[in-house]
């Protein structure tokens, strides 16, 4: 059964991240940490990872990768085009002068270390999504109980430690000792995600949400307080983003408690609709920068409001994000068809 709270989360964050990109382009902070919401999907991608090991046991990390790929990269590919288009035309380049440089992006290459950079900058994160999925599934596949009780941990505390020491906090895109940092960032993310997962389908967790049942107002303050907290960390910048992590990770817990506030005020149907276009909005919203900084500067020329900016700029996000959905759907429903037909 489909956690509609999830799905908020996925708007909440989505939105985060797209207002962290654009106000960079606009010179105005609304927000000043909004990358903190990249660790939302990084956690909930391992999170999911874990179910569907332990639902698809037969599944190997090649299989399980997939099947991921099958799902998101025709999406991705469109958007890069997209992206990559709107790049040239931007700054009257031929397409020759830039021949080599979608490999890396078509590849999914563009930001595990090898290469860095990309036109379809916010997409560094789907590259380390199937890289470091891949990994932590052969990782489970080889020996659960080893990665859960000592592998994952090392993970995590080792990449935390690093970033911590290096300074700048969680958003460094440095090579240190031969790891390529936000990529072992994912990794560390992803192997939360995967601990939350078994954590919630253990007894423990049972015995937790059963003596909260009695401790109802306790429980909601502890969700009211998440919330404050984890918005503070990402409306602005402080040395203690670390923590970020931890708000995520009790959401999410509470996300799966049916009595919690968050399950219910927020696991309703209505956020699976939104909930169900986040992805899209997500691959498409660095072309829409473009798009609606070019009309702003060029167009109205600085005349209008920002915020009534930021309005327009998400209207016309979520206006592409479901015609690049539905262009993919109906792409993928004629490819099925043929292939059912041959």
């Amino acid at each position: 059964m489909r956690n509609y709270a999830l799905d908020f989360f996925r708007i909440i964050f989505t939105v985060i991240i797209c207002l962290h990109h654009f106000q960079g382009t606009i010179n105005f902070k609304v927000i000043e940490s909004g990358y903190i919401g990249v660790e939302f999907f990084f956690i909930l991608s391992g999170f999911l990872l874990y179910r569907s090991y332990k639902k698809n046991k037969n599944d190997t990390s090649i299989d399980f990768t997939i099947k991921k790929l099958k799902r998101l990269y025709p999406e991705y590919v469109l958007a890069f085009i997209f992206c990559f288009m709107l790049h040239i035309i931007q700054h009257n380049q031929k397409l020759s002068q830039y021949i080599f440089v979608p490999f890396s992006e078509i590849s999914l290459t563009q930001n595990i270390g090898i290469f860095k950079g990309a036109f379809n900058y916010p997409l560094w994160y789907l590259s380390v999504l199937i890289f470091g999925g891949f990994l932590i599934y052969e990782l489970l596949k080889r020996d659960e109980s080893l990665f859960l009780k000592v592998i994952s941990p090392l993970i995590i505390i080792l990449t935390f430690s690093l970033l911590n020491s290096l300074g700048g906090g969680l958003e460094n895109w440095n090579t240190v000792y031969g790891l390529y940092l936000p990529l072992l960032r994912g990794c560390a993310d992803i192997s939360i995600g995967v601990i939350l997962s078994k954590f919630i389908n253990t007894r423990y967790f049972n015995d937790i949400t059963k003596k909260m049942n009695g401790h109802k107002i306790f429980t909601y303050l502890i969700e009211i307080i998440s919330y404050i907290l984890l918005m503070y960390l990402i409306t602005f910048k402080t040395n203690y983003e670390m923590y970020s992590l931890f708000f995520i990770s009790i959401l999410i817990c509470l996300a799966n408690y049916s009595n919690s506030l968050t399950s219910k005020l927020f696991n309703n149907k209505i956020f699976g609709y939104f909930g169900g276009i986040t992805y899209s909005m997500y691959v498409n919203h660095a072309s829409i920068i473009i798009i609606v900084s070019f009309i702003y500067r060029k167009v109205l020329q600085y005349r209008i409001s920002v915020y009534f900016l930021i309005f327009i700029y998400f209207a016309i996000l979520i206006m592409y994000a479901n015609i690049s959905k539905l262009i993919v759907n109906k792409l993928m429903i004629k490819y099925n068809n043929r292939k059912i037909a041959l």
